[in-house]
């Protein structure tokens, strides 16, 4: 092999140690980027909730690029500054484009993967259904794709997290997927929870729990004994959540003998939560693992939506499940005389 040849083999070699590993990354690279007319300067939430985090974005003269490394499928959720959300599939190797209307958040456009393309087609043709022929819009969807992640977050969506959630609808719907996607660990773990999501409605029984508070203090059935127990669901993201853990709060100040307060907190982090407490000086008992939609005693109560409460009575039997904080001080007074 004359010098030359060697030195172009040589040369070569060296270039693919510092190609091939940028294009593995390029690979993995999930790109978001986003266009926003009447949006000069705000700040938007990224929650991944499969992994309990959160990234902040920053938009400058109504544009940002998000960037992020991810090795598997997820369903991230954009919050804006008015508390509106949006999902957004993403993955390695795609990247995503968003365009909207700070005035019309309701029709901004996700676009640059299949799923991403049919969630906003689904979106925008679907914005102005009444609920009910939103959830059988959801339905038809769900079963003629039941491959697609677009049909994972319908479901959960419409018959999982909704105000007025229908389980048993939602478990013959987790079927079809379950069965078109067997491997799914996702869509096997909510098969599974749906189970345990039909606790918490009215006449059956809270959990027994045994956990600790954000002040490390052990938090037992014991604390809800008294005449009437309320129990929010709450984050600091979500403000109406907070809004009713606060009329919560007020009743209970009103009637310290009578009412019992606990606060389950699903923000990514229990630091988070601590900053929550402080800022709305809530004196409360919050519990918070930092494991989100996943936290175990949310789950057992049936606590899947935001914003949600329970009231029960003093034997732990669930009365009344409320989203509205008019309607939580209603049955509240009502129940007390």
């Amino acid at each position: 092999m004359s010098a030359s040849n060697y030195r172009h083999i040589l040369i070569m070699a060296v270039l693919c140690l510092f190609i091939l590993p940028s294009c593995t990354s390029d690979k993995t690279r999930f790109v978001m980027e986003g266009n926003f007319r009447n949006m000069n300067q705000a700040e938007l939430f990224v929650f991944d909730t499969q992994k309990g985090t959160r990234d902040t974005i920053h938009v400058q003269r109504g544009r940002f690029k998000y960037e992020r490394v991810m090795a598997d499928t997820a369903t991230l959720t954009i919050m804006f500054p008015n508390y509106s959300t949006l999902p957004v599939f993403a993955h390695g190797s795609i990247s995503v484009t968003l365009k909207g209307d700070a005035s019309h958040l309701r029709e901004t456009t996700v676009t640059g993967s299949d799923e991403n393309d049919d969630m906003t087609t689904f979106r925008l043709e679907n914005g102005k259904l009444t609920p009910p022929e939103a959830d059988k819009a959801a339905e038809q969807y769900i079963t003629e794709h039941p491959t697609s992640a677009v049909s994972l977050y319908l479901l959960q969506a419409h018959f999982v997290q909704s105000p007025e959630p229908d389980y048993p609808r939602a478990r013959r719907l987790c079927a079809i997927l379950h069965n078109a996607q067997p491997a799914n660990a996702q869509v096997a773990l909510l098969h599974k929870q749906l189970k345990e999501l039909c606790k918490g409605r009215p006449g059956t029984r809270m959990p027994r729990f045994a956990v600790l508070d954000t002040k490390g203090k052990l938090r037992t059935n014991k604390d809800l004994q008294r005449q009437l127990n309320i129990v929010c669901l709450v984050a600091s993201w979500n403000y109406e959540s907070s809004d009713l853990l606060h009329r919560a709060q007020q009743l209970q100040r009103e009637n310290k003998e009578k009412v019992a307060l606990m606060a389950i907190c699903i923000d990514a982090t229990p630091n988070e939560s601590r900053i929550m407490i402080r800022r709305d000086t809530i004196d409360c008992p919050i519990i918070c693992n930092g494991e989100m939609w996943q936290t175990e005693l949310a789950r057992k109560m049936g606590l899947n939506n935001l914003p949600l409460a329970i009231i029960a009575d003093r034997q732990g039997r669930v009365l009344q499940r409320v989203t509205d904080k008019k309607v939580l001080s209603d049955e509240i007074n009502k129940r007390l005389k």
